[in-house]
C-alpha cells in the first residue's frame, strides 16, 4: 500500500507500547482504578498584568526600577530594558513590582519578550526576594535563557511556576526580573532584551489573543542554490580527500617501523583506514597484494600501539582525548573485527597464516614497575604476540566494562570499549573471549536497546574486592583512577566478580528494565534528551562496520531497526525556522531537552546540520534497496518506512538548500561516511517519497516547492505522537505546533513539565504543573543551590537570594519491579525518580494522560480519569490514536503503557479541583501518630483517612483538617496503621494519597507511655532505659557507637547506621529544643532531629563527644557532586573552643520557613550564643528529641512551638565583632535592625534591607541586644518576638585568644613589641577590667603583617613563551604567553592543545625566587584554572619538580597560594594537562624579603 505520513505516524506505534494505538483492544490486565484527574493548567484564569512602559500600570503595581528605562518596543508596543549599574556589575537594573496571586491554587509568572532581541543576557526571577529555580540547569529554568534572536519578527512568551509555599494564604506577591551576565561572571554594559509585560495566572495556557502582535508573514526564502555541476563536484572532492588519506596514511606507516596511526577519539586514523579497506568502493587498496599491504599496515599499528602500552600501561585509562570512556585502546579490537574478513580471504592473507603471525614471539623491550609490564607471558612464559595482544584487549575490556558512566553518550562511549576489546579478542583465539552472547549484550546494552545493568563489577587476581569507585563528574583529562585501576584492572590482572549461578555481577544502577532508546525511538537519560542523546548519529556507522561478519547477523539487524526507529522519533522534535542568516531551516527541539536547553534548538533537519551525516541515514535505505529480499514481509515494515522517511527527510533538506551550503561539516567528518558519493547517487535518482518532518510549516514554502516533495498537506493538519518512556508528546493541530517533556529532569516527582508551543505568531514556553498518582518509599528534599541541581553551585556571583525552592519534598516514585535505585553520585537524579504510574497536565484544551505501568514494574492497570470541567458531549477525540474515547460517568478509561493528548472541547476551565497529595509522612510518638503532609495546590482542607488493613476498610479521623500536620491520638501501642490524606476545596477532592503504613511500636521503656516523649533503641546500640520526670530526662544502661560514618555521594558508603538511644516526640513546623546536660558519657550526648525512626536517616545533632567538646552534625543524604570533594552529607562541624563543660545548655532551632537549623550555647540559660547553622530539609514535622550513647541526664528539657512565620534573630560573636542574622520568612521583603545596650533604647543599625545578617564590631565592654522588624508582602510588618543578646569576653578571654596569635602572619620585631605589651597590660592587676580589655585591643596595632615584605617578581614579554600561538591561530607563543603577565584581567593565554604550558625563563637575571603565587582565571571559564600546575626546572627542562597546583577557583577574583616553602628556579612552567588551554587572566608570582628582628 502506499506509505502516506498519517500511516507512518499510526505504524510507529506497532509493538512498542509508546502510542495509543497498542493496548486498545486487549483485555485490562489488572483492575481499573478511578482517579480524579486534577487540573493542572488549563485555559488560564488571568489574575493580573503588568504593561512595562505604561504609567498607570506600572503605579498601580508598586513598580521600582531605577536603573531601566522605557524604550520603543515592535508591533507598536513599548517596553522596558534594564540599564547597566553605574558600576558595572554581573546584574544589570532590577525591575521590581507586585502582583496579584491565588491564595490556594497554582500560579504562573509569564513574561513578554520580543523574538528578534539580540541581547544574550539571562533574566531571574524573584519571589519577595527570593530566586525562582536555578541559574544555570534545573526544572525551574532562568525565565529567559539569554539566546539571540531566538524568533525574529514575533514575541515570546516565558512562564514559570510560582512556588506554592510562596503564595499560599497570600493576594500579592513581589516580583523581581533581574538581569544577569549569561555567565554570570562578566559585566552586564549594555541594555537589556526588552521587557513588554508580566502577568500572573492559574492556569498554564495565557490567552493573549486580545494583545498587540506582529504581523508576522513567514518568510520562504533560502539560501542561494548550488547548481548540480557545484555539488557534484563537492562530492567529487570529499571521494578525492577521503582517498588522498588513505595514501597519507599508507606513507605514514611505511615511514617508519615505530610508525602507528591515531587511535585518539575523533582523530580515528586507524579505524578509518582499517574500515575503508573493507567497505570502501573507492579505497586504492583493490589487489590482494594492496590490500595484504594494507593489513599488515594495520597489524603494524596494533603492535606498535600494543609496546606503547606495555611500556605505559597508564595509557590505556588515558591516552588521549576522552581515553578515559571505554580505554584507550579499545580501538585495536575495533580495527581487527572490522578486517577480520580480510584477513579470512585466502587470496589476501588466510586464517592459517594469521594463526601463525599470532603465534610469533614478540618483544617490548620494557620491564615491570608500577605503570609498565614485562615482556612475558601471565605466567612468566615467553611472550607471543597472541598474548602481548590478548593482555592490552583483555584489560581494555575490564577497564571499559567496570568504568561506565550513566548517561545515554557516554554510556555508548564506554561500554562500546568493552565490546571492541571483546571481539579483538575473539579474532586472534584469545582464551580470554567469553563468547557471541557476551558480545551481543555488551553492545545491546551500549546502542540502547538492551536494559542497561551497569558497570560489571571485577575482584583482584586472588578474587579480592576492588575499590573501583569513579565520579562521573572527572572524565578526560581531569579523570581519576584508584590505585587498584593501576595495580590491578589496566595491567588485565582483575577478573570478574561472579554470583552463585556464575554470572557477573552487576552494580544495576538503574535496575533491570532501563533501555536508554526508548520503545518510541528516543534516546533517554532521565527523560528526553536532544543534542547529546543523538549519540545514536554514530549508529549507521556500527551498521556497515557489522554488516557481513559472521554470528552477527542478528546484531546488524538490531542495530538498522533501532537506527531508523530512533531516526523516526527525532523527527517529531523538529520545526521548521529560520537559520542565522534569516533563511528557512529546520531546528531541533530544545526547550525540552533534559541535558542542553536551548532556545531557539540547534540547527537541524533530523540530524544536526553541523553533524553533516544525513545522508550516513539514507544510506541505510540504500543498502535495503539493494538487498529487497533480505528485508521483505511484513516483519519489516515498519524499517523500509522509516528507511523511507530518512530519504524524504534527506530530501527536504536538499530543497531548503541546507547540506551543500554546509558542506564543510561534512567534509570535517570524511573519515566516518565511506559510501557519500553512492549514497548521494542513490538520493538523486529517488523520486520524491511525499514525507517531511512532521512539523514542517507549510506557509514557509511555495507551492512549486510543495509539489516538487509531493507533499500532501492534509496528511499533517492534525496529530499527536507521544513517547511514554519519556513522557515525550508532539503535537499538531493546524497552526499549532507543541512540545512537551512532562516530567522534565526528575529529582523525584516536582509536579512540573515543560512545554514549547508555537502559534502562527508567537511561541510559548511553559513551565507546567503536572499531577502524578504514584507510590514512593523515600523522597529528596531540594538543597538551597542556585547555580545548578544536580551539583554544587559554581557560579555564585551575586548570590546572596536565598533559593525560593529550598527545602521542597520530591517523593521518588516507585516501581515495585524496578525496585531502589541505587546509583553512584546524586542518587534521586534518575530515570524512574519523577516517573509516576499516571501523569496528567493541561494546556487550554488538550489534555495530557500518561499511564506508565506495565508488566515488567508490577504495577500494571488500567485507570479511569476524570475528564476536566468544562468538556461536552459524550466522547472526546485522542490526537494520538485519531479516535473518540468514549466517556462513562465523566472518565475515559486508559490502559497501561499508553499516553492520550485529549482535544477537549473548550479551553475554560469553570472549576479548579485540588491537585492530589503527593507527599505524606507519619511519625510515630507516645500513643500517637503524627501525620504530615506537603501543601497541596488547590486544597482548602484535608481529609485524613485510617485503616488497618492496606485494602481498608478506611475511616475518617479528621474530616477538615488544616495546615499540613494532624495527630491521631486514638492509635494503639504495637498496632499498625495505613493513614490516606486527600485534598479538598469548595469545588471537588483530588485524588488520595499514596496509603502510608506506619507500625506504633511500643517504647523501649514501659514508663514512658503517657509521658509525652517516646524511646527507641537505634542500630545495634545496646538499649538501656530512660526515664521522664517534670523536665528532666534521664537515660541509663545504653552503649553505642554514637553517629554512623560514611558519605552519600558513594553509593557503597550510603548505609549510614546510628547506634544511639533515642528519646523523642513528633513536633511540627518551627521550634526551639532546649536542654541542660548534666551527665553526659560515650560518643554522643545531646540534641537530635530525625526524619524516622531508624538507624539510616536524615538527621540534625547537637552535643558532646566522648571528650565533652560540642559538635554539630547532620545527613541531609545531599549526593550532589562537590567540585571540591568536600562530603556533603553527612557533614560535621566542630565549633571552635566550644565544650559541654563552659556550656551546659544546649539548643537547637528549626526554622521550617528556611531548613535551618541553628546550634546555639548558653552558660546560664539565659543568654544564648549561635555556634552553627546548617541547612537540613525534613518534612513538616520531625522526631525532635534527646540522644544517648551511655548514661545521660538533661535537665530544664522544653520544647517550644514557634509561630510558621516567625521572624527569628539570632547572635554570634567572634572577639569584638558581633554578626546578627535573621532568617528570612516567605511573606518578607525588607528587614530593619534596631540595636540597644540597655534594652530600652532602641537606635536603628540597618533600615529596609534585604540583606540577612550584619556585623557589628566594637562589642568590648557590657552587652547589646538587636531586634529585627520585617516588612511583608501585605504591606504590615512583624517584629521578633525575642531580642538576640550579644555579651562581649571577660578580660581573661580577650587576654587568652590574643596570646593565640599565630606568629606566621606577622614580622617578628612586630610581634616581640605585641607580646611585650600583652605582658604589660597582664601584670596591670590594679586597672579596671574594661581599661585592660581596651589595651589588649590596642596592642594589636603593634603588629604588622609579613606581607608587607612581599615584593612582586618582574616578569618582562621576553622572559615568557607559551607552547602554541593562540587559538584559533593567531599571534606567536610570546604573546600569547604574555597575556597571562600583562596587568589585564581581561586578556588570557589561550593555547591550542589540551596539553598545553607557559614558561617564563629567568635567563641571565638568575633563578626566580617564589613564596607565593597570585591567578586571576578567565571570566567565563573559571573551572579551566583548576588543575593547573605550577613547576620548575634548574636544568633546562629536563627535569620538572611541582609545587602548587591551582584549585578551588569557583569566582572571577583573584587566588593567593601561599607555597608551604620557598622554591627557587630558572625556569618556571605553568602546566596544563587537563584541557583548560592555559586560560588564566593573570599570574604573579611573589617573594618575602628576610624578616630580622
Amino acid at each position: 500500500m502506499p506509505v502516506s505520513r498519517r500511516s507512518v505516524l499510526a505504524g510507529a506505534a506497532a509493538g512498542t507500547g509508546a502510542l495509543a494505538l497498542s493496548g486498545w483492544s486487549t483485555a485490562v490486565a489488572a483492575q481499573a482504578h478511578a482517579v480524579e484527574a486534577a487540573d493542572a493548567g488549563g485555559g488560564a484564569r488571568s489574575l493580573d498584568v503588568i504593561d512595562f512602559g505604561d504609567s498607570d500600570s506600572e503605579a498601580a503595581h508598586d513598580f521600582a526600577a531605577p536603573e531601566s528605562a522605557i524604550v520603543d518596543g515592535n508591533a507598536g508596543d513599548r517596553a522596558r530594558v534594564a540599564k547597566p549599574l553605574a558600576t558595572a556589575d554581573i546584574k544589570g537594573g532590577d525591575l521590581r513590582f507586585t502582583m496579584k496571586v491565588d491564595p490556594v491554587h497554582q500560579n504562573y509568572l509569564t513574561v513578554k519578550f520580543w523574538g528578534g532581541d539580540t541581547s544574550t543576557f539571562k533574566t531571574i526571577a524573584y519571589i519577595n526576594g527570593e530566586q525562582i529555580g536555578y541559574r544555570r540547569s534545573g526544572d525551574y529554568e532562568a525565565l529567559n535563557t539569554g539566546t539571540s534572536r531566538p524568533l525574529p519578527g514575533r514575541f515570546f512568551y516565558a512562564t514559570t511556576m510560582l512556588p506554592l509555599e510562596h503564595t499560599r494564604g497570600q493576594e500579592t506577591a513581589e516580583i523581581t526580573l533581574r538581569t544577569y551576565d549569561p555567565v554570570f561572571a562578566g559585566k552586564v554594559t549594555a541594555d537589556s532584551r526588552g521587557y513588554y509585560r508580566a502577568y500572573t495566572h492559574t492556569g498554564a495556557c495565557l490567552d493573549v489573543s486580545d494583545e498587540p502582535q506582529a504581523d508576522h508573514t513567514p518568510s520562504t526564502d533560502t539560501v542561494a542554490d548550488l547548481s548540480e555541476a557545484e555539488k557534484q563536484a563537492l562530492v567529487d572532492g570529499y571521494v578525492a580527500s577521503q582517498v588522498k588519506l588513505f595514501n597519507d596514511y599508507s606513507a605514514k606507516l611505511d615511514a617508519s617501523a615505530t610508525a602507528r596511526l591515531s587511535i585518539v577519539r575523533y582523530q580515528d586514523e586507524l579505524r578509518f583506514y582499517a574500515t575503508a579497506l573493507t567497505q570502501a568502493g573507492w579505497c586504492p587498496a583493490q589487489s590482494a597484494a594492496e590490500r595484504k599491504a594494507a593489513l599488515l599496515r594495520v597489524f603494524k599499528c596494533v603492535d606498535n600501539h600494543t609496546r606503547d602500552y606495555y611500556g605505559n600501561t597508564k595509557l590505556l585509562a588515558w591516552g588521549g582525548h576522552q581515553g578515559d570512556w571505554g580505554g584507550y585502546y579499545g580501538a585495536l579490537g575495533e580495527a581487527l573485527y572490522v578486517v577480520e574478513n580480510v584477513i579470512a580471504d585466502i587470496d589476501v592473507y588466510g586464517r592459517d597464516a594469521f594463526e601463525a603471525f599470532l603465534d610469533e614471539p614478540f618483544t617490548t623491550g620494557t620491564s615491570e614497575g608500577a605503570t609498565s609490564l614485562e615482556d612475558v607471558d601471565f605466567d612468566g612464559s615467553p611472550l607471543t604476540r597472541r598474548a602481548a595482544w590478548g593482555r592490552v584487549l583483555k584489560a581494555n575490556f575490564d577497564y571499559a566494562r567496570s568504568r561506565l558512566s550513566y548517561i545515554f553518550n557516554q554510556v555508548m562511549y564506554t561500554y562500546e570499549g568493552a565490546w571492541e576489546a571483546h571481539e579483538g579478542l575473539r579474532v586472534i583465539g584469545s582464551k580470554f573471549y567469553e563468547g557471541k552472547e557476551r558480545s551481543h549484550r555488551i553492545a545491546g546494552e551500549a546502542l540502547g536497546w538492551l536494559p542497561f545493568l551497569g558497570e560489571e563489577v571485577l575482584v583482584g587476581p586472588d578474587g579480592q574486592d576492588l575499590d573501583l569507585f569513579h565520579s562521573l563528574f572527572h572524565h578526560d583529562t581531569t579523570a581519576r583512577w584508584t590505585d587498584d585501576y593501576i595495580k590491578y584492572v589496566i595491567k588485565g590482572l582483575a577478573r570478574s566478580k561472579l554470583d552463585k549461578d556464575g554470572n557477573v555481577v552487576r552494580r544495576l544502577p538503574l535496575g533491570t528494565h532501563f533501555t536508554a532508546v526508548t520503545e518510541a525511538g528516543h534516546t533517554r537519560e532521565n527523560g528526553y534528551v536532544a543534542n547529546y542523546g543523538e549519540a545514536t548519529n554514530y549508529l549507521p556507522e556500527w551498521f556497515h562496520r557489522t554488516w557481513g561478519h559472521e554470528g552477527d547477523e542478528e546484531l546488524n539487524d538490531r542495530i538498522l531497526e533501532i537506527a531508523l526507529r530512533n531516526l523516526h522519533a527525532r523527527s517529531h522534535a523538529r520545526m521548521t525556522d529560520l537559520d542565522d542568516n534569516l533563511k528557512r531551516s529546520m531546528r531541533m527541539e530544545m526547550v525540552i531537552d533534559e541535558r542542553n536547553t536551548n532556545y531557539p534548538g540547534f540547527p537541524g533537519y533530523v540530524l544536526r546540520i553541523s553533524e553533516g551525516k544525513i545522508l550516513n541515514y539514507v544510506s541505510l535505505a540504500h543498502h535495503i534497496a539493494r538487498h529487497p529480499d533480505r528485508y521483505a514481509g511484513d516483519a519489516w515494515r515498519q524499517v523500509r518506512a522509516h528507511a523511507r522517511e530518512a530519504v524524504g527527510f534527506a530530501q527536504q533538506q536538499l530543497a531548503d538548500h541546507q547540506y551543500f551550503n554546509t558542506f564543510a561539516s561534512v567534509r570535517a567528518k570524511n573519515k566516518y561516511d565511506l559510501k557519500l558519493a553512492e549514497t548521494y547517487a542513490f538520493l538523486k535518482a529517488h523520486e520524491p517519497t511525499g514525507i517531511v518532518h512532521p512539523h514542517t510549516d507549510f506557509t514557509c514554502y511555495t507551492a512549486t516547492e510543495i509539489d516538487a516533495l509531493a507533499v500532501d498537506k492534509s496528511d499533517y493538519e492534525r496529530y499527536a505522537w507521544v513517547d511514554v518512556d519519556c513522557m515525550f508528546v508532539s503535537l499538531r493541530d493546524g497552526d499549532l505546533h507543541l512540545w512537551g517533556h512532562l516530567n522534565e529532569r526528575q529529582r523525584g516527582f516536582a509536579r512540573n513539565g515543560r512545554m514549547h508551543v508555537r502559534y502562527a505568531n508567537r511561541d510559548h514556553l511553559v513551565q507546567l504543573n503536572t499531577d502524578g498518582i504514584f507510590p514512593y518509599e523515600d523522597y529528596w528534599a531540594r538543597m538551597d543551590n542556585i547555580d545548578v541541581d544536580f551539583m554544587e553551585d559554581q557560579q555564585t556571583g551575586d548570590g546572596t537570594a536565598p533559593q525560593a525552592l529550598a527545602g521542597e519534598i520530591a517523593p521518588i516514585t516507585y516501581q515495585p519491579g524496578v525496585g531502589t535505585v541505587r546509583r553512584e553520585n546524586f542518587e534521586a537524579d534518575h530515570a524512574y525518580s519523577g516517573y509516576p504510574d499516571l501523569l496528567t497536565a493541561r494546556y487550554g484544551r488538550y489534555f495530557f494522560v500518561f499511564n506508565t505501568t506495565r508488566k515488567v514494574y508490577g504495577n500494571e492497570r488500567t485507570y479511569e480519569v476524570r475528564i476536566p470541567a468544562g468538556h461536552s458531549g459524550t466522547t472526546v477525540l485522542d490526537l494520538v490514536s485519531g479516535k473518540e474515547l468514549t466517556i462513562r460517568d465523566g472518565k475515559v478509561a486508559v490502559p497501561a503503557k499508553t499516553g492520550l493528548v485529549l482535544k477537549l472541547s473548550s479551553a475554560d476551565i469553570p472549576e479548579l479541583p485540588p491537585a492530589h497529595v503527593d507527599f505524606v509522612h507519619t511519625l510515630p510518638g507516645d500513643g500517637a501518630v503524627t501525620v504530615t503532609w506537603q501543601t497541596t495546590a488547590g486544597a482548602t482542607h484535608y481529609e485524613i483517612r485510617r485503616a488497618t488493613r492496606r485494602p481498608g476498610p478506611y475511616e475518617i479521623i479528621a474530616a477538615k483538617a488544616t495546615g499540613r500536620h494532624f495527630t491521631d491520638t486514638t492509635a494503639h501501642s504495637d498496632e499498625t496503621y495505613y493513614y490516606t490524606v486527600t485534598a479538598i476545596n469548595s469545588v471537588a477532592s483530588g485524588a488520595t494519597s499514596h496509603t502510608i503504613r506506619t507500625q506504633l511500636r511500643a517504647c523501649v521503656s514501659p514508663g514512658l507511655a503517657k509521658s509525652g516523649w517516646r524511646d527507641d533503641a537505634l542500630g545495634t546500640v545496646r538499649s538501656g532505659s530512660a526515664a521522664v520526670r517534670g523536665s528532666t530526662i534521664g537515660v541509663l544502661g545504653a552503649k553505642g557507637d554514637g553517629l554512623g560514618e560514611g558519605d552519600d555521594y558513594k553509593v557503597l558508603a550510603r548505609d549510614i547506621e546510628d547506634e544511639l538511644h533515642f528519646v523523642s516526640r513528633p513536633v511540627p513546623g518551627s521550634f526551639t529544643l532546649t536542654a541542660r546536660v548534666d551527665t553526659a558519657r560515650g560518643p554522643l550526648t545531646g540534641l537530635m532531629l530525625r526524619d524516622k525512626l531508624d538507624p539510616n536517616t536524615r538527621h540534625v545533632s547537637f552535643g558532646a563527644d566522648a571528650d565533652g567538646n560540642l559538635v554539630f552534625h547532620n545527613r541531609t543524604r545531599d549526593s550532589r557532586h562537590d567540585w571540591q570533594d568536600d562530603p556533603r552529607s553527612p557533614i560535621t562541624r566542630q565549633p571552635d573552643g566550644q565544650s559541654l563543660a563552659a556550656t551546659p545548655w544546649l539548643r537547637l532551632v528549626r526554622d521550617f520557613a528556611t531548613h535551618r537549623v541553628l546550634a546555639q550555647v548558653s552558660s546560664d540559660g539565659s543568654v544564648w550564643t549561635t555556634v552553627g547553622t546548617l541547612f537540613t530539609p525534613f518534612p513538616y514535622a520531625v522526631h525532635a528529641g534527646l540522644a544517648a550513647t551511655g548514661d545521660a541526664t538533661f535537665a530544664k528539657v522544653a520544647l517550644d512551638t514557634l509561630a510558621s512565620d516567625a521572624l527569628l534573630v539570632s547572635v554570634e560573636r567572634d572577639a569584638d565583632t558581633a554578626t546578627v542574622r535573621w532568617n528570612k520568612p516567605e511573606d518578607a521583603l525588607t528587614f530593619t535592625l534596631a540595636r540597644s545596650t540597655d534594652g530600652e533604647q532602641w537606635e536603628t543599625v540597618k533600615e529596609n534591607t534585604r540583606t540577612y545578617a550584619h556585623q557589628d564590631e566594637g562589642l568590648r565592654h557590657g552587652s547589646r541586644s538587636y531586634r529585627v522588624t520585617a516588612s511583608l508582602v501585605s504591606g504590615g510588618t512583624r517584629t521578633c518576638e525575642e531580642p538576640a543578646v550579644a555579651v562581649a569576653e571577660s578580660f581573661a578571654s580577650v587576654l587568652a585568644r590574643a596570646r593565640k596569635t599565630s606568629t606566621a602572619d606577622w614580622t617578628k620585631k612586630s610581634y616581640a613589641a605585641f607580646t611585650a605589651e600583652l605582658d604589660r597590660v597582664e601584670q596591670a592587676t590594679g586597672q579596671d577590667e574594661d581599661t585592660r580589655i581596651d589595651a589588649v585591643y590596642a596592642a594589636y596595632d603593634l603588629l604588622v603583617s609579613i606581607d608587607t615584605l612581599l615584593r612582586k617578581v618582574e616578569v618582562t614579554p621576553s622572559m615568557v613563551r607559551a607552547s602554541t600561538i593562540e587559538w584559533p591561530g593567531t599571534g606567536t607563543t610570546a604573546s600569547n604567553g604574555w597575556r597571562a603577565f600583562d596587568g589585564d584581567i581581561s586578556t588570557y593565554t589561550d593555547t591550542l592543545a589540551a596539553e598545553s604550558w607557559i614558561d617564563i625563563d629567568a635567563g641571565a637575571s638568575g633563578a626566580i625566587t617564589v613564596d607565593r603565587i597570585r591567578v586571576y582565571p578567565r571570566v567565563g571559564q573559571l573551572s579551566r584554572a583548576n588543575g593547573t600546575v605550577f613547576r620548575g626546572s634548574n636544568d633546562g627542562g629536563a627535569t620538572w619538580t611541582d609545587f602548587r597546583t591551582v584549585s578551588g577557583v569557583d569566582t572571577a577574583r583573584w587566588y593567593e597560594f601561599k607555597l608551604a616553602e620557598r622554591v627557587s628556579y630558572q625556569r618556571i612552567r605553568v602546566y596544563d594537562g587537563h584541557n583548560g588551554r592555559c586560560n588564566l587572566a593573570e599570574v604573579e608570582f611573589w617573594y618575602q624579603l628576610p624578616d630580622e628582628l
